[in-house]
């Protein structure tokens, strides 16, 4: 029996809607199997929908299971949907003071910096011409705040 059997297209089998012209040319069974190719590919890394992959896991005294070593420091988010029942899914968590960084406007400002950073290389500077422009540039304030009292 195919593994793809059960899929369901607007409350039919999937494969009863084949045109009976393709249908003429291809056995069930290559129909079906082209079916699956092609929601496979289709849900990409989601294929284990189709087949999920089924483990044993102990949960030890701690309370803490193991997910493989391929998972090691990722983060997760988990739903009980009911008792004894979780979803587990990795995830990318945003700390809320990094929040502002992915509204539209801060993502446009960003980018408008990194547009500019790379049309303006960094160049070679003196520093002490650097720091004697900063000096003038603040004498320039304090006299004019000065000046206009």
């Amino acid at each position: 029996m195919h593994s793809c059997k059960g899929l369901m297209h607007n409350g039919e089998p999937l494969w009863t809607s084949v045109s009976s012209d393709f249908s003429r040319h291809y056995t069930f069974e290559q129909i079906t199997s082209a079916i699956c190719s092609f929601v496979r590919g289709t849900i990409g890394m989601n294929a284990n929908l189709l087949d999920p992959k089924t483990s044993v896991k102990v949960i030890g005294s701690s309370g803490q299971i193991s997910l493989g070593k391929e998972y090691a420091g990722r983060q997760v988010l988990i739903e009980e949907r009911e008792p004894g029942v979780w979803l587990v899914r990795t995830a990318l968590v945003i700390p809320e003071n990094e929040a502002w960084l992915h509204a539209p406007q801060a993502q446009h400002d960003l980018q408008e910096a990194l547009a500019w950073a790379q049309a303006n290389p960094p160049r070679e500077s003196d520093p002490d011409v650097l720091f004697k422009e900063l000096g003038n540039a603040q004498e320039k304030r304090r006299s004019r705040k000065g000046g206009s009292q």
